[in-house]
């Protein structure tokens, strides 16, 4: 059976994948064979109770057994190449020390913000009514998912929620203190609502003199700029040199890109975008010269000189979200902290596979009570992942992800036409990845992007 595990499994022409022990598999790998590492490794925090998010019996423990595995992945990797590594924020220490105890360089922490996390709070004062013994009085409700289903099965019957039959209405406490103690701490909790993650930007050392020699050499070392550019707008402009005292302008010389903005380590999610540009209203572009006026006071009580200056870039019309990544919508509904693909992008695919319950995540990706194929907990949209691994793998690369979960990232891969190095342990998980990436392989992979041209070919004959 030890060895069965051992084994790798090659989907179409683009991807291998294995189930087992990472650390056990990334030693079956070459040396500096791997263009670029993409992974979601666990938190430590035990989420949801799965044994394979356990802090492995606390943070130096933790960190030690992610650094062995970190630096298998640093020893397959081409030197210059770069990695993201998904960060918890309130455990990302433990990670950073991970990665740089490897030997990896941190680069940059990229930070991913959507505004529809679950806040997993404990109430302070029914903790103080339920700990002096006081029960407070219960109150019905229906689940998130519950109107649809009592609009169907309820149609033309006037009955109050609270008297409808089923497990569709449940029962909580009142927000109602019942104690002196308690109402003191009315509205207090312990926890504020998850509305960011982290990935982390990593390097492994060059092994050249400088990045341009090592790129030369492996290929690796370098961001892809260009392929994540922000929008299309034309920034080019002037930007004026300072003078000999150092201020005002002279000359100048353009700068900014014909092709959009210089993407930046911030992303926000729908519907962020709408709300940041609601606050920052909607501006336009000017060309005229700006000027420090020093709010009314002399220059010389600031220490400094006034001065004008040419706007550097064509900032274009639109709202402050313009500036950064804005994924789109229908690829990132919310679970828990971080984001989540809808319902049919995480199951697309799996229609072999059976239904089964994964807790809350069934309820809310499955719909109506239905029970979810694709069962991992933390699934990553497809639409993120396509954005990361584009701005740090170099055309028809290799990527590696040693925690594949269901295999968002090697779907990615295989969207853009990279190539993709996956395992996991579970049997489980591997069986949803598996089976996500057979479907997206006969859609974007190699061989069925020939296989489509012939059949097309043949159509072409046939109707000649």
């Amino acid at each position: 059976m030890a060895e069965r595990l051992e084994v790798w499994k090659k989907i179409g022409n683009q991807v291998r994948v294995s189930r087992g022990d990472s650390l056990r598999r990334l030693k079956k790998l070459e040396d500096n064979s791997i263009d670029s590492l993409a992974c979601d490794p666990p938190a430590g925090i035990s989420f949801m109770g799965r044994e394979w998010d356990s802090d492995k019996g606390g943070r130096r423990k933790w960190s030690a057994w992610l650094a062995n595995i970190m630096a298998e992945c640093l020893r397959v990797l081409k030197p210059g190449a770069h990695g993201v590594i998904w960060a918890l924020p309130r455990t990302v220490h433990w990670t950073m020390v991970a990665v740089e105890d490897a030997g990896f360089e941190i680069r940059d922490i990229l930070t991913h913000v959507f505004g529809s996390g679950f806040p997993k709070n404990h109430d302070v004062s029914k903790a103080i009514d339920k700990q002096l013994g006081a029960e407070r009085e219960k109150v019905p409700y229906a689940s998130r998912l519950a109107p649809r289903w009592l609009e169907e099965s309820n149609k033309g019957n006037d009955r109050p929620l609270d008297a409808i039959d089923g497990e569709d209405v449940h029962y909580s406490e009142s927000d109602v203190p019942v104690t002196e103690e308690g109402a003191k701490w009315h509205g207090w909790g312990t926890a504020l609502k998850p509305a960011h993650e982290m990935w982390i930007l990593v390097r492994k050392p060059l092994s050249e003199k400088n990045v341009a020699c090592n790129v030369l050499k492996w290929g690796t070392g370098a961001i892809n700029i260009a392929a994540c550019r922000i929008g299309d707008a034309d920034t080019r402009g002037v930007t004026g040199s300072r003078d000999s005292e150092g201020w005002g302008t002279k000359g100048g010389h353009v700068a900014g890109s014909a092709c959009g903005r210089y993407p930046s380590n911030f992303i926000l999610s729908q519907p962020m975008d709408v709300i940041l540009d609601n606050q920052s209203g909607i501006s336009k572009s000017s060309s005229a010269p700006r000027h420090n006026k020093n709010e009314g006071g002399t220059a010389t009580e600031f220490g400094l000189k006034p001065f004008t200056y040419v706007p550097s870039f064509g900032d274009g019309e639109g709202g402050a979200s313009r500036f950064f990544i804005v994924l789109e919508p229908e690829s990132l509904l919310p679970f828990y902290y971080c984001p989540k693909p809808s319902a049919r992008e995480k199951n697309r695919g799996c229609k072999q596979l059976d239904h089964r319950s994964c807790g809350v995540g069934a309820l809310r990706d499955g719909g109506r009570g239905k029970k979810a194929k694709n069962t991992h907990p933390t699934v990553k949209a497809v639409a993120l992942m396509e954005y990361l691994i584009r701005m740090i793998t170099p055309s028809k690369g290799i990527v590696l992800d040693p925690f594949m979960g269901s295999g968002s990232t090697g779907v990615a891969a295989v969207k853009k036409g990279f190539r993709f190095v996956g395992v996991d342990m579970s049997r489980e998980y591997y069986n949803i990845a598996v089976a996500r990436l057979r479907h997206t392989d006969y859609q974007y992979g190699q061989r069925s992007l020939r296989a489509r041209v012939q059949q097309r070919r043949k159509t072409r004959r046939k109707t000649k």
